[in-house]
């Protein structure tokens, strides 16, 4: 089984800041969307800055947890990604057949 990984705002993005919270202001993917590893996800905006939040892991959005517009802190996880799974939703890929219903 894959491991699931949260993501969060790097403590990095908030050094110097005068400021423990940020707004949500953009996601790039949905749930179900096959990410690589540094790919860009979603936009935070921390004193008027905004500032990018990528993959920490190349996997699937299994779930994203803040809604665009919400309030975000430090360590605080935006989006569950299952780590190494490369299937994109539960649809079938192109050229691939759909499982047979019981």
């Amino acid at each position: 089984m894959a491991d699931q990984v949260e993501v969060t705002i790097p403590a990095d993005m908030w050094a110097g800041r005068e400021t423990d919270e940020g707004v949500l202001v953009n996601w790039f993917r949905r749930e179900g969307s096959v990410v690589r590893e540094g790919e860009i996800l979603a936009e935070v905006m921390i004193e008027k800055v905004t500032l990018e939040v990528a993959a920490p892991v190349t996997g699937r959005i299994e779930t994203i947890l803040i809604s665009q517009g919400d309030v975000v802190r430090p360590g605080q996880p935006l989006a569950v990604i299952l780590a190494g799974s490369t299937a994109e939703g539960s649809a079938p890929q192109a050229g691939e057949p759909a499982a047979p219903r019981a």
